[in-house]
């Protein structure tokens, strides 16, 4: 496994977007909404794609914040499984995600810290450019 990106919980999305990439100098790759309350989500990264920041609109201050750490892996259904067996519980089994050319999932450990995992298809955006 390898860390390949944590996300933020963030109210003004315009704000801190614009932080992240003029302030902070890292690139968007990509943007979209959440399917499950509509609210707007964008990666950004590093020049050569190595870190990844997933920032995820929030409606209230109170939701901001750090909401999961991501872990590249190679196969997400047998880590998935593998996780469970470790005593983890899934919060969302492994599903797909179109935008990114993904395959993920995500549990929870038991302080809970939320845990994605996630393996890219070699031609998804999040990973274009980037050393493996």
């Amino acid at each position: 496994m390898k860390i390949d990106h944590f996300a933020y919980g963030v109210k003004d999305f315009a704000e801190r977007s614009a932080f992240f990439t003029d302030v902070l100098g890292l690139q968007l790759i990509r943007t979209g909404e959440r399917h499950s309350t509509g609210t707007k989500i964008a990666m950004l990264a590093d020049a050569g794609k190595n870190f990844k920041i997933e920032l995820i609109e929030v409606t209230s201050r109170e939701e901001e914040g750090f909401k999961h750490l991501a872990l590249r892996v190679e196969d997400v259904d047998a880590t998935y499984s593998a996780l469970l067996e470790k005593g983890l519980v899934s919060k969302r089994p492994p599903h797909d995600l179109p935008a990114a050319k993904a395959r993920t999932a995500l549990l929870e450990d038991s302080t809970g810290l939320n845990i994605q995992i996630i393996a890219y298809a070699p031609d998804s955006p999040d990973i274009q450019d980037s050393e493996t």
